[in-house]
């Protein structure tokens, strides 16, 4: 059912790439950049092999499943092009779930940015992505202020569009044994809407 997507600028609707992993092919629901085409396609395999590995620690990703699962591609993690595509993607997102469990519904955003950036460097753009991100949905969605103060304290957890979704990074020069991806990418979890209330009334 068509919304009302308050991204809409230009820039925010060219780089859109929202798709769905429901089955064992990737299902684009917007059109990828060109140049993200086949990016897309080899990175929705790598995703299906992530989430299908038994050995993948399901708590990570919020026991993410493919049957709830979404994925978009973007541009350099902590650019505004990056920004403004998975702002759109995430409204919709949090749209298409909204009348449903959460159920560990996750979204991934995957990024282009080179695999040769130290675990320094992509937690850097990680924090740089994730303040970002809230700038760009404050002038579209009223938080309250407990709910910016929690988003605040690290990136561990992200208010948007009025909803809480905590957020893991995974990267392949990671340490410390966490999960690893080949692309520097960040898993937004959606968290059941009483937990969301509960922390704007904290």
């Amino acid at each position: 059912m068509a919304f009302f997507n308050p991204f809409c600028s230009e820039e925010a609707i060219s780089h859109s790439n929202y798709c769905s992993l429901q089955k064992n092919h990737p299902s684009q629901k917007t059109q990828p950049p060109g140049p993200l085409k086949q990016t897309t396609r080899k990175v929705a395999g790598k995703l299906t092999e992530l989430l299908d590995d038994s050995s993948t620690p399901k708590q990570l990703l919020g026991h993410a499943r493919r049957q709830n699962c979404c994925f978009g591609v973007y541009p350099q993690l902590g650019s505004t092009k990056a920004t403004a595509g998975l702002c759109r993607d995430l409204a919709r997102f949090l749209h298409e779930y909204k009348d449903q469990p959460a159920a560990h519904a996750t979204f991934m955003a995957v990024f282009t940015t080179s695999s040769s950036l130290s675990e320094a460097d992509f937690e850097k753009k990680v924090a740089e992505q994730i303040s970002l991100l809230q700038q760009a949905a404050e002038p579209f969605y009223c938080l309250p202020e407990s709910e910016k103060e929690k988003a605040e304290t690290g990136y561990t957890c992200v208010a948007f569009g009025g909803r809480l979704l905590k957020v893991i990074s995974l990267y392949r020069n990671s340490s410390g044994g966490h999960l690893k991806f080949d692309y520097p990418m960040l898993a937004f979890s959606l968290q059941p809407a009483k937990k969301a209330k509960q922390a704007s009334a904290a």
